[in-house]
């Protein structure tokens, strides 16, 4: 993969002015002149060249602003020579009589100079501008101009390779945004860290920083935006996500419309066009920035373009083109950094290759990977010397948090005894009300536990008078199998399990579907063997239906099958039992048998031990159940009318709320 060498283009770093100038004449039109650099460099251009006051600070402000719209516009050259007369006339004014604003104007220029020196490629010369404009502006108590300084010169130590530098003066830039709650900087700060950790190759700290950054893109300036978005884009081209990349670099693309902003965006479309295989979409763009790149002079620029220009011609099978370009490279090979070098024997290595020079292509390749070595070790370094720094600087943060932690314990203890004494009062004038309101808040909430403790009372009492009896019946039907030793392991585990869900009934007021229906079914199993009645059972479950998560009321099937098998069938050849479960509006259960009905059964049996005690026992959990309920449970006991078969319809509404 070539790399972008156009995060060199981008390391012009953030240089907006700053809240240090409140109070300053004018200063709300020169914010929104700032804003709109990058989006309307003509405009301000135009401007800030009518604005003429004299030999005065106000016409010098202006001119600043004009050297930043040439800057934007892709016109160095021009900017150093209008910011050059800002940084004269500072030399020539002594500025005692205007509050410190000369000072600020000529840190402003000097971190300017350094912008455009860097963006020239002139990176020591521009470090030292950028170095005098920040001791400026910490000995002037400039802070927020000092951190935009700071930033510049991360950048600058960043395009130079100086990585532990680089780290070293975000991290100063950070200390003091996070100290004075500068929201406005956080994003070229945690954007400079993410693009320094992916020139490491640490792509998860890379990726962190880039998702911080992100955070904060709403009320950013246009410039801003565009360098996030072209960091961004470079982390998924080196993580060889092209198409990700391609859609970050569009953004980027689209934010400016001319000058090295514009250049650099149609480079980095360009290339990753050239990885997608879509080779006539890269000559577009890189065709564009060839055209900006001749029109703003910048040298490093067009040689990189000519260098893609090359690759291009090689792959389009071109070899004249190629050859004729990688010659033009070759005879404007002085002044070039290595980065760049390495591009060029890449080229070469490429064209002799293709030309089937061998020995020549060899040559080149052997440059190539010297230069990766290279890089790999001075990646490794410089890994290496960032944690170190990173451990410092982590430490001495802690040394003073602990600091500032012990004295903000200090401040809240006295804060503490204040607040207290001057709250006195007022608490014991709010003592009686609040005392008042306690005690029906109280009075309340004890009568809802004391209802509750009744009702949950009474469905015990319930359910231990139901539960007794249902296990008695049980051991009634099990007792017979014990005669014949062959068919006692299955009667035993179903009446193990019967009596289980005997203990379990009075633990729970609902049950699941199918666990009810296991229970069910182990009674019938053991009443057919203790009777010898074989009961045709079906079952019609609703196949919309989840038995393992329906949840209905514990025995609410069971008691109607105990009845209808101990009662129904008393002289009734075939009997039939069918239990039917639908959804709808709710759940619908449904018990029906064919047996001599319910009226005849109550007719035969003694009152204390007929079918009528299970159903008495539903009908009371029914009215707990439903008591203070809109939605409420229903029960409804038919026979036909040649009283032959009983039918219980059994209603649970959505949403029921089984609380007592």
């Amino acid at each position: 993969m070539l790399g972008f060498i156009l995060a060199l283009l981008t390391s012009c770093g953030r240089h907006a002015p700053t809240g240090d100038w409140d109070g300053c004449a004018e200063d709300s039109v020169f914010m929104a002149c700032y804003d709109l650099i990058y989006d309307k460099p003509d405009s301000i251009i135009k401007v800030a060249s009518s604005k003429v006051t004299g030999d005065s600070l106000l016409h010098y402000r202006y001119n600043n602003l004009l050297s930043r719209a040439l800057f934007a516009k892709g016109d160095v050259g021009c900017a150093i020579e209008v910011n050059d007369r800002s940084l004269d006339y500072c030399r020539r004014s002594d500025g005692s009589a205007d509050n410190g604003y000369t000072t600020m104007l000529l840190a402003e220029a000097l971190n300017n100079k350094g912008v455009y020196l860097s963006a020239l490629g002139k990176y020591d010369e521009a470090a030292a501008a950028l170095q005098q404009a920040c001791d400026l502006q910490g000995r002037n108590g400039m802070t927020k101009a000092q951190v935009n300084t700071l930033i510049n010169i991360a950048d600058n130590h960043y395009t130079r390779g100086k990585f532990n530098e680089a780290s070293t003066c975000y991290r100063r830039a950070l200390v003091l945004t996070d100290s004075l709650g500068l929201d406005d900087l956080y994003l070229p700060i945690y954007s400079g860290l993410g693009k320094l950790y992916l020139d490491l190759g640490n792509y998860t700290m890379s990726d962190r920083y880039f998702t911080d950054a992100e955070k904060w893109l709403d009320g950013s300036t246009t410039y801003e935006r565009f360098y996030f978005c072209t960091a961004r884009g470079n982390y998924y081209f080196y993580i060889n996500d092209y198409k990700r990349a391609l859609g970050w670099f569009y953004k980027s693309y689209y934010l400016i419309d001319d000058g090295i902003g514009r250049l650099t965006s149609a480079c980095n479309i360009g290339e990753t066009y050239i990885y997608l295989g879509e080779i006539d979409s890269a000559e577009r763009y890189i065709n564009e920035a060839a055209d900006i790149g001749t029109r703003t002079g910048g040298k490093s620029s067009i040689y990189y373009i000519k260098g893609v220009q090359s690759y291009i011609a090689l792959l389009r099978g071109d070899t004249d083109r190629a050859r004729a370009i990688i010659r033009q490279l070759h005879n404007d090979y002085d002044g070039i950094s290595p980065e760049y070098a390495y591009l060029l024997n890449k080229r070469l290595y490429q064209y002799y290759e293709a030309q089937k020079d061998y020995r020549r292509a060899y040559r080149h390749i052997k440059e190539v990977n010297r230069y990766d070595d290279s890089l790999r070790n001075v990646r490794t370094l410089n890994n290496i010397a960032e944690a170190s720094f990173r451990y410092r600087n982590d430490t001495t943060i802690m040394a003073k948090n602990k600091k500032l932690e012990e004295s903000r314990k200090e401040i809240n203890k006295l804060t503490f005894m204040t607040t207290v004494s001057v709250l006195s009062f007022a608490i014991a004038v709010l003592l009686f009300s609040y005392i008042t309101l306690l005690r029906k808040k109280r009075a309340e909430q004890h009568r809802k536990e004391t209802a509750a403790i009744i009702n949950d009372y009474k469905l015990k009492v319930i359910k231990n008078r139901v539960t007794p009896h249902f296990i008695f019946n049980v051991l009634n039907a099990v007792m017979p199998s014990f005669r014949s030793h062959d068919e006692l392991q299955a009667p035993i585990r179903s009446m193990v399990r019967l009596l289980r869900s005997g203990l379990t009934a009075t633990d729970s007021v609902t049950v699941r579907l199918a666990r009810e229906m296991e229970y069910v079914n182990d009674f019938i199993t053991l009443f057919t063997i203790s009777k010898g009645i074989d009961v045709e059972t079906t079952w019609d479950i609703d196949p919309s239906i989840n038995a393992d998560e329906q949840i209905i009321p514990s025995m609410f099937i069971q008691l109607p099958v105990e009845n209808a098998l101990k009662y129904a069938y008393d002289g009734i050849d075939n009997p039939r039992l069918t239990i039917t479960v639908r959804k709808s509006d709710g759940l619908a259960i449904s018990i029906e048998d064919n047996g001599i009905g319910i009226g005849n059964a109550r007719r035969d049996e003694p009152k204390e031990n007929g079918a009528g005690v299970g159903l008495n026992a539903m009908n009371e959990i029914l009215r707990l159940l439903n008591r203070n309920k809109a939605k409420r449970i229903t029960m409804e006991i038919t026979t036909p009318d040649d009283g032959q078969g009983t039918k219980i319809l059994i209603f649970i509404p959505n949403d029921f709320k089984y609380l007592l």
